[in-house]
């Protein structure tokens, strides 16, 4: 993929959002924002949500009730900016109003004392669906009733849970045990009568996502820092990024790709974007693509190419979680913030160069207005 001139970004805001002992020191764990972007939330080591603006970084408040590691946040419904949803390794799945910061509803693991390692909003009946350590559960959200303890379809613990965006009667599940299955929804949840597909990774699965003009990919991040993409009408998997950590670090001229962070599409397309950083905290943001196999069984050899961004000066250590703004044409010029293990959230700004004079970001990367849209892993 050809990589055009850089546009310039500049580090804009750091904020120390926690702290704890420097031999031990509290992380941040996951960014979110809300669908009218007034409202950021992150989620940290301490069980914490806190909540800031996206734009000035101007702390809102936090929600405080989780009583162990907090393993996920949303925001599921863009035309519910103020309904905010958390998981947790204390079992539950909470709702909280951001107005007041207070706790409004509340699903708890069938089984109490056991961990919800993951959640997702979706369905075609607000359905809120989410992973145990071997188990699928799915709610309804309107009455909270269970409607299903899936516990049949995986071996250890589900590590990503997601309704397919379009297809929405879809339900993704991913495991430790190197699984991705998907289940319609539609049919009768149980685990006697029910019928799903799988598609096996051969390792433990980290996270996963989709992409495609029509969603018609997905791609797959596992535990071992490697990268793959699968086709779903086909079933089977399109690419290989071998090697995915080395190849990345070819294609920068910072200290070698240590993690993979997330993947990004730019919304409506087939470009696909890996975000991969190294222990010193530099981000960066890679071109992934792969041609077709002409031999369906055989997936393709996938290719990175030269770094299309990259974030430096603001951590001092592993970056978890990215948010990328989907409005590259407001007045901030936003690009995004990130948070890392060092306890800090960073925004980032497409106006000018940082002290250091190494981050920047290639136009490919950027989504334009208007546009539809204490382990580094889960389980934690």
């Amino acid at each position: 993929m050809a990589v055009p001139p850089p546009k310039p970004l500049k580090l804009a805001t750091s904020i120390q959002a926690s702290f704890g002992d420097p031999e031990d020191p509290d992380y941040v764990f996951e960014i979110v924002s809300n669908g009218d972007k007034s409202t950021m939330a992150v989620s940290l080591s301490t069980n914490a949500i806190k909540l800031y603006s996206p734009q000035t970084g101007a702390f809102l408040g936090d929600c405080l009730g989780h009583t162990c590691t907090i393993s996920g946040i949303s925001f599921p419904d863009p035309n519910s900016p103020m309904l905010l949803l958390s998981s947790s390794a204390d079992g539950t799945i909470r709702t909280w109003d951001i107005r007041n910061r207070k706790e409004v509803a509340s699903l708890n693991h069938p089984t109490p004392g056991s961990e919800i390692w993951n959640f997702a909003v979706g369905g075609i009946s607000n359905q809120v669906a989410g992973g145990g350590d071997s188990q699928v559960f799915i709610w309804d959200w309107r009455t909270r009733k269970l409607l299903a303890n899936l516990d049949e379809i995986h071996t250890e613990a589900v590590t990503q849970v997601q309704y397919h965006p379009t297809r929405r009667e879809l339900l993704f599940t991913a495991s430790v045990d190197g699984l991705i299955n998907f289940i319609d929804t539609q049919q009768p949840l149980t685990n006697e009568d029910l019928v799903y597909d799988t598609m096996s990774v051969g390792t433990s699965v980290g996270k996963i996502g989709f992409y495609g003009r029509n969603n018609q990919l997905l791609w797959c991040q596992t535990h071992i820092e490697t990268l793959s993409v699968w086709d779903l009408e086909e079933k089977m998997q399109a690419a290989d990024f071998k090697e995915t950590r080395m190849n990345a670090s070819f294609n920068w001229n910072l200290d070698s790709v240590n993690y993979l962070i997330d993947c990004y599409s730019p919304a409506g397309t087939d470009d696909l974007w890996l975000a991969a950083g190294n222990n010193n905290g530099v981000v960066g943001y890679f071109p992934a693509s792969f041609v077709k196999s002409s031999h369906p069984s055989v997936p393709s050899v996938g290719v990175l190419g030269e770094v299309g961004a990259v974030l430096e000066g603001g951590h001092q250590g592993v970056v978890r979680t990215i948010w990328l703004s989907q409005n590259m044409d407001s007045d901030q010029n936003l690009f995004g913030w990130t948070g890392g293990e060092d306890g800090r959230l960073c925004s980032w700004s497409q106006n000018g160069a940082t002290e250091h004079g190494r981050s920047w970001v290639s136009k490919n990367l950027i989504a334009k207005k208007g546009s539809s849209s204490k382990m580094r892993h889960s389980p934690y």
